[in-house]
Parts: structure tokens; sequence; C-alpha cells
């Protein structure tokens, strides 16, 4: 074996030919026998195949869009849906284009930002009839969403851009006997800037200003909650939600916004989140519950 691999590694950096082996002539004869079975399980392959896609029944058509895009806003999705061919026939490719000055320029694929479902029929069994008789219509969807990237240099500017855009989409089609390709152009739609939240018909209650800090409370609280089901994430909620009610009447003061140090404010906050945090990493063992053990850290301060 090492003299082999010295032979072959001599061949390959100076050219020094490989000296012959005794059983060159039925590796030969073995090279041969391999490629001929291989060319023979191709053919029986390839006429298996043939046979198969012969029985593939049409699809019900022709071709055509069933759903146009609508103009979003960004953190929206445009929606396009068309009638396609069955999936062992058609594997539509969908692109978004993009106008600029006047002509059509491939802007995204299916690499990433496209996605392209088929309408699965809900019952195989019920809806094979329709498929053998040619009579099964196949829905197809191709989704674009409009997004802001994070990191920004994910996308050239950071978002996807403000413009007007179109889905193409090419696939095929068994149609009359035999695979047709289509291709199918949706109308344009237009990507917009986020117009943000709206709200109407807002009231304030009699009690204002106690609803607010209710609210504020029972927000907090139930963040608290949410991330476990422990004593100690109530506390770390209920403190937060002391800390906000606190601070936010503080700010109504002329002494706290004008003659208090705007570094007294960041470091009171700064001790106070970190001393709620006692609360919130506690975690029982074997002897103490974790209440009992944020106590004990306290007691140690």
């Amino acid at each position: 074996m090492v003299t082999r691999l010295m032979a072959m590694a001599s061949n390959l950096m100076c050219g020094t030919p490989i000296p012959a082996e005794p059983l060159d002539g039925l590796a030969a004869i073995d090279e041969q026998r391999q490629e001929a079975e291989a060319v023979a399980i191709g053919q029986v392959a390839s006429a298996a195949f043939d046979l198969w896609t012969a029985t593939i029944p049409d699809s019900a058509g022709p071709a055509a869009p069933i759903t146009q895009p609508k103009n979003i806003q960004r953190f929206d999705a445009a929606v396009f849906r068309w009638t396609g061919g069955y999936n062992w026939t058609d594997n539509p490719t969908a692109v978004v284009q993009r106008l600029v000055d006047g002509v059509w320029r491939p802007y995204e694929n299916q690499s990433g930002e496209v996605q392209t479902i088929l309408d699965q029929p809900q019952d195989i069994v019920s809806a094979l009839p329709d498929r053998l008789s040619g009579k099964q219509r196949w829905t197809w969807e191709a989704s674009f969403e409009a997004f802001d990237a994070y990191p920004r240099a994910d996308v050239p500017g950071g978002q996807i851009p403000n413009g007007t855009y179109r889905f193409v989409v090419d696939g095929f089609i068994h149609q009359g006997g035999a695979v047709k390709s289509y291709q199918l152009l949706s109308n344009a739609f237009t990507v917009s800037p986020w117009q943000g939240l709206s709200a109407s018909h807002l009231t304030v209650a009699p009690d204002g200003t106690l609803c607010t800090y209710r609210n504020m409370f029972l927000t907090m609280l139930i963040s608290g909650v949410w991330h476990g089901a422990d004593w100690t994430f109530v506390i770390w909620g209920a403190l937060h939600a002391l800390g906000r009610c606190l601070t936010r009447e503080l700010e109504q003061t002329a002494f706290y916004k004008e003659r208090v140090p705007t570094l007294f404010k960041q470091a009171w906050v700064f001790v106070f989140v970190t001393f709620t945090w006692i609360f919130f990493r506690a975690q029982r063992d074997s002897e103490h519950s974790g209440l009992e053990n944020a106590w004990l850290v306290i007691s140690r301060i």
C-alpha cells in the first residue's frame, strides 16, 4: 500500500510513470463490468421514468392568475396566486421585478425573499378521481415581504426600497396530453413607507391617573409572571412596576426634571434594575426555594 501511494505521489508531483501492477488486466475488466451495469440500470430507470410520466394526467387549466397582489406598506407582504400544474410537472420559478427608470429589472428571487407554496388538496383520497380525470386544479402562491433588514448591511439601503414591483412566474402545466410551459405576469404593486399605528375615539376615565398607574402595574406584573411560575418572577415584575410608577410621578415635578442631575437618574435606574435581578436570577435548589435564596443574597449585601 505504501509503495503504491509513493508511486502515485511521484506521478502527481514529477510525472513519473506508475509501474504496472500484476492485476491491472483484471482491474480493467472489472471497470468495464461496472460501466455496463451502470448503463443497463440507467436504461431501465429511464424507461420506467418515461412510462410513469406517460401516465401523468392533465391538470385543470389554463395556467392563469387567481389573485393579484395589492399595494402594501413596509412590513406587509404582497401575495400572488395562480393556477399552475401538478407538482410532478410544475416547480414554478417566481421572481420579483422592480420598475427602475421605466424598465423592469430583477430584484428578488426564491433564494430567500420570495416564497412559493402549493395548496395541497385537503383530502388526497377524495381528490384522487379529479386528479386522474384531469379535473384537479393546482393553486400556487408566491409571497414577497417588504421589510427592514437587521443588520441593515444585509440589504442595500437597509430596507426594501419604496417603488413599483411585480411578480414574474415561469412554470409547466400538463395540458392536452403534453407538458407545456407558461409565463405569468402579475399586476404591478407598490411598496410605500409604513404609516404606523393610529388610534381613535380615545377617552380619559374620571380617575385617569389611577387607571394609568393600574395599567402600568398590571403590565409589569404580567411580564414577570410570563417569565416563569415562581414568586421570584412576581416580585421582579412588581418591583419594576413600582419603580416605573415612582419614576413617572417624579418626572412630573419641576425639582426632579430641572435640579436632579441626569447622571444621578441613570445611576438610580441602574442600581434599582440590578437589585431586581437578584429575584429574577434566584433559583431553587434541594434545600431552599428561589425566594429564600434571593433573600439570602440580599441579607449578605
